[in-house]
């Protein structure tokens, strides 16, 4: 299932995302705490879609910018959780 993010506009595929960003700078993101801190914090994914791999079939994935994660990508290393506790608590 794929479900078009409406600030993108035209761009209903994986593939049009890909031609239109370049995939080189598309990071994709299955994990969805990860998902909930970065949208939480602005960063919004441009294109999400259901994974394509047979071992995650199911799971939400979200492609996000490089150049739009950089910031939040440091804070989620710093506070990510482990477990039931973040980073900074063990």
């Amino acid at each position: 299932m794929v479900v078009p993010n409406v600030w993108h506009e035209g761009l209903e595929t994986k593939k049009d995302v890909m031609d239109c960003y370049g995939e080189e700078n598309l990071v994709p993101i299955d994990h969805i705490r990860q998902i909930i801190f970065y949208t939480s914090r602005g960063v919004q994914p441009v294109f999400t879609c259901e994974s394509e791999k047979r071992d995650r079939k199911g799971r939400l994935v979200c492609w996000f910018l490089k150049s739009e994660i950089r910031w939040v990508y440091e804070k989620w290393r710093e506070n990510r959780p482990v477990g039931d506790k973040r980073v900074t608590e063990i």
